[in-house]
């Protein structure tokens, strides 16, 4: 099974979420996570622009 999520925030928007769902939960009795990741996914290029160009880096 594959989830995905779009947020701007990850660590305001997803965890939170995900930390009230592993409390309450009934699934997490058969289920185990095996992998996790969280990739950045650039916005569409505006006209004139190259894909990434508003990336900055960290």
């Amino acid at each position: 099974m594959i989830f995905v999520a779009f947020c701007a925030d990850v660590a305001a928007q997803f965890v939170p979420i995900q930390r009230r769902l592993a409390e309450a939960d009934l699934l997490n009795t058969w289920t185990a996570p095996i992998g996790s990741g969280v990739y950045l996914l650039p916005s569409a290029p505006r006209p004139g622009k190259y894909l990434g160009q508003n990336i900055v880096e960290a």
